[in-house]
């Protein structure tokens, strides 16, 4: 949602490659520059209702029966004004339906442009409770001029332990796949049993190309001093240094504080969402590989020490319904192995 510049109604009868880029701030592609403040969502609302949009009916024998087809059919059509320039048309069963999946997207992408920076202004508040402000030169709120304090429980929240939501965590962090490798940003969504990695790059693509999927039975992580000893020489720690990211998170952690990293094995089974905790080992068709096999790890560097451990939090507690839910194969594991 938050790639999306605008949402308006179409008004030429072939979609234009590029647009021009709306507003002050231009079209730049969002994420991939962390210098750069991400710009909100432009709402423009200059699609009013006309008598005529009442009088469609919609459907094809409406589109049919229409002398002028084209004005029609431009009524029916509302276009997505990405930020890389381009422009995505759909189009409605009829101008009424049109107006209302307008309506109904803008406020669902100012909704999530908004709900980006107050995650970071949430975030910020526990940092500067607990550590104080990072830059004191630049002008925050006090903490103790805040009537509510932080919530925390919009982050440490029971959903990541029990599982209600499809996508348990989400977010962007830095990481390489080999100790002698540069870090890249990347895209993490932990779901049911798998971390799922997208690869984001400055290009003019509409959506992220998934870079791997990994599934998570028999990984585990660690993070702190046994992380950065697991890292070559060359990337030992240095000071810490203020940061400024482009939702306005400021941090000034150290290596040590932000890197974990993921311990995995390669499988390339799904996992059962159907099964019971007692028969599941018996579905799970995940080889079990001895302990001293090929193993795979994933370096991560995270914003700010707050981000790493939310992200060590939803890991670990996926990892371990993971291990519950297959408790016939933890069983099978634990003999095979004679332990």
């Amino acid at each position: 949602m938050r790639s999306i510049r605008a949402i308006r109604r179409a008004t030429h009868d072939a979609v234009p490659l590029t647009v021009t880029p709306l507003g002050s701030s231009g079209g730049n592609i969002p994420g991939t520059n962390d210098s750069k403040r991400h710009v909100e969502f432009d709402i423009v609302d200059d699609e009013n209702q006309t008598p005529s949009d009442a009088e469609d009916v919609g459907g094809v024998a409406a589109m049919n029966s229409a002398i002028d087809k084209t004005s029609l059919r431009l009524k029916r059509s509302f276009e997505l004004v990405l930020r890389n320039g381009h422009a995505v048309r759909f189009e409605a069963h009829s101008a009424m339906v049109a107006l209302d999946w307008i309506a109904k997207l803008r406020s669902l992408c100012g909704y999530w442009s908004r709900r980006h920076l107050v995650d970071a202004e949430e975030e910020m508040r526990l940092i500067e409770t607990v550590r104080g402000v990072v830059t004191p030169k630049h002008k925050h709120e006090s903490v103790d001029d805040i009537s509510d304090p932080p919530r925390i429980g919009d982050f440490w929240n029971w959903c990541i332990l029990e599982g209600c939501r499809p996508i348990i965590k989400a977010g962007r962090l830095y990481e390489k796949k080999g100790l002698h490798k540069h870090y890249k940003h990347v895209l993490f969504i932990l779901t049911h049993g798998h971390l799922i990695l997208f690869r984001l790059k400055s290009t003019k693509s509409a959506h992220h190309h998934r870079s791997r999927s990994i599934n998570l039975i028999d990984s585990y992580t660690y993070s702190g001093q046994l992380a950065v000893a697991t890292l070559p020489k060359e990337d030992a720690p240095v000071e810490p240094t203020a940061r400024r990211y482009q939702d306005g998170l400021e941090a000034n952690d150290t290596d040590e504080d932000v890197t974990f990293i993921i311990w995995y094995r390669p499988h390339s089974s799904k996992i059962s969402q159907t099964s019971t905790p007692e028969d599941s080992g018996a579905e799970y068709s995940a080889k079990i590989r001895p302990l001293g096999g090929k193993h795979k790890m994933l370096i991560c560097k995270a914003r700010s020490k707050f981000e790493r451990d939310l992200w060590c939090y939803a890991l670990n507690a996926e990892i371990e319904r993971l291990a519950r839910a297959t408790a016939a194969r933890e069983r099978r594991l634990r003999d095979t192995q004679g332990l």
